[in-house]
Order: C-alpha cells, then sequence, then structure tokens
C-alpha cells in the first residue's frame, strides 16, 4: 500500500505542478495578474496549491522508506506548509465566491468596489489568517522515533487534540462553507432579477460573462468539498473512537488524504476548462514570450556588433 501511495503522490505532483506552472505562465506572461480581481485570486490560489505540491515527494518517500529521516525542522515546516495551504485555499475560495457577489450584485460600482487595491488587502487578510490557523501546527509537529507526527498529547490531555480537529473542521470548512453556500443562493437570485431585466445585447453578454466566471468559481468550490469532506469526515470519525488498528481504516484513511491532496492538481486543471478562451490564451501568452525573446536576442545581438553604443562619453 505504501509504494501505491507514493505513486499516486508523485502523479499528483507533476500533474499538479505542471498545470499550475501553466496558470502561472498564461496569466503572467498575458500581464493579466493587474486586470483582473479573478485573476489575482487565482494566483493565489495557485500559489497555495503549488505549496502544498511541493511537500508531497518528501510525504511520498516517508511511505517508500516506512521512516523519516529528514529531521524535525523539515517535518515541521512540511507540516506547516500543508495546513497552511489548505487553510489559504479555503479561505481564497469564500472570498472569491463573496467576490462574485459584489460584482454581480453591484455591478454598476463594482469597479470602486473591487478594486486592486482592496483585492491586495483581502489576499494579505487571507494569508494571516491561514497563518494564524497553522499556529498549532508549528507548535506541535515533532518527529517521534522515526514518524513525523502531530504530537498534540504529548504531556498534555488527548483533549487537546479532540479539540483542535472540531476547531479545524468548523473554521477551516463549515463556516466558509455556510459563507459560500449564502454567497452563492444571493448569487442566483440576483442574475435571474437581472436576466429579466437587461433587454439589450450588451446587457446580457455582461451577464453572460458573470455567469461563466460564477460558473468556474462555484465548480473550485465543489471540487474543494468533493475533495477535503470525506477527510473530514473520517478524522472526526476517529475522535468519536473509530478504530484506526483495523487495517481498512488504516488504508481508508491514508487514500482520503491522498484524495484531498488532489485538489491541489484538480484546479488548474479546472481552471484552465472553464476560463474563457484559455486556450486561445495560451497560445497568445507563448507567441507574446517568444516576440519577447526574440526582440532580447536582437538586442544582445545588436550590443555585440555594437560594443560601444552604450558607453559614456
Amino acid at each position: 500500500m505504501e509504494i501505491s501511495l507514493a505513486i499516486i503522490y508523485a502523479i499528483i505532483t507533476c500533474v499538479g505542478l505542471i498545470a499550475n506552472g501553466v496558470v502561472f505562465f498564461v496569466i503572467f506572461a498575458g500581464r493579466e495578474i493587474g486586470k483582473t480581481v479573478t485573476a489575482m485570486y487565482v494566483v493565489q490560489l495557485a500559489i497555495a496549491d503549488s505549496a502544498l505540491l511541493l511537500t508531497l515527494p518528501i510525504f511520498g518517500l516517508q511511505k517508500v522508506s516506512m521512516n523519516w529521516s529528514f529531521g524535525a525542522v523539515t517535518c515541521t515546516l512540511c507540516h506547516s506548509i500543508k495546513f497552511l495551504s489548505y487553510y489559504a485555499g479555503i479561505f481564497f475560495l469564500t472570498a472569491m465566491s463573496v467576490d462574485r457577489y459584489v460584482a454581480v450584485a453591484y455591478s454598476t460600482k463594482s469597479h470602486q468596489l473591487r478594486t486592486r487595491k482592496r483585492t491586495m488587502i483581502v489576499c494579505a487578510v487571507v494569508w494571516f489568517a491561514a497563518g494564524c490557523m497553522t499556529l498549532p501546527i508549528l507548535m506541535y509537529a515533532r518527529t517521534e522515533e522515526v514518524k513525523c507526527l502531530m504530537q498534540y498529547w504529548v504531556g498534555r490531555s488527548y483533549c487537546i487534540y479532540e479539540t483542535w480537529l472540531v476547531v479545524d473542521f468548523i473554521v477551516g470548512f463549515v463556516l466558509p462553507f455556510i459563507v459560500i453556500t449564502i454567497s452563492y443562493v444571493m448569487i442566483v437570485r440576483r442574475l435571474q432579477t437581472s436576466e429579466d431585466k437587461v433587454a439589450n445585447m450588451t446587457g446580457k453578454r455582461t451577464i453572460s460573462m458573470r455567469k461563466r466566471v460564477t460558473r468556474m468559481v462555484a465548480v473550485l468550490v465543489i471540487c474543494f468539498v468533493v475533495c477535503w469532506l470525506p477527510n473530514h469526515l473520517f478524522t472526526l470519525a476517529k475522535i468519536r473512537g473509530l478504530d484506526l488498528s483495523v487495517t481498512p481504516c488504516y488504508g481508508i484513511e491514508h487514500f482520503l488524504v491522498a484524495f484531498s491532496f488532489s485538489n491541489a492538481a484538480i484546479n488548474p486543471i479546472l481552471y484552465s476548462f472553464l476560463s474563457h478562451n484559455f486556450s486561445t490564451r495560451f497560445r497568445d501568452s507563448l507567441a507574446m514570450a517568444r516576440r519577447r525573446m526574440g526582440r532580447r536576442g536582437s538586442m544582445a545581438t545588436a550590443l555585440q556588433h555594437n560594443p560601444g553604443t552604450n558607453s559614456p562619453e
């Protein structure tokens, strides 16, 4: 089973890093990072996913070798990055859902409300909140014998561990999911009202474009829930007395964790397929990158032939 998990981790890592790399390339090469609020959020989500993916090879090697040989610092760092990426992911999806509601409900004022500066502040707050939620991991992730474990119960009551799991589920899943659900219920109602009022083609195209972006964010949220909810439920079952010494339960737990990690690889793929004209933008970004490289090559050649051109007189 350990070999299978290591292979799964390797596949998730390779697919995820390549897919996130493509998303980064399209957004940065196409200079979209400052053009739309959604692009700014997608970049932050891709950063969180990529950080998580970079820890998977280390966890995969632990599965194969059956021991942790990377030291206590790496143990703490890997667990911290894993949870930081998770919290950042769900918090950014929540922010994107609220942003979608603002874009739809306050269409005439959306450019004033959804500015680049405000979006950067929201991103900073999200990372700060995710960092605060990760503090317990920095405190309790330790190596014990040959394993990298979360030692919440060492020298303390086991109830601290149970309490943290419940808080993790509520703050890192239930509350964001409630906010996201309310946002989308209000979005659907507002879109239905807007469609009834708009008669001209320009207005209909605007609504259609907003629907596409809203649909993309909704699918990202659904994917996150599908990937992470089983793992959360299984973890809650553990603190309710589920016996993990039973072989099937042990195997299920590890595969559910791997399934949760797969969300980091699925997100950029979904964005690529659901984003409007992504393939066209990818080709345009490639062409733009080639032109830039061509100009740099021409300038370098010119400087070689005219070495004294830029020298001071």
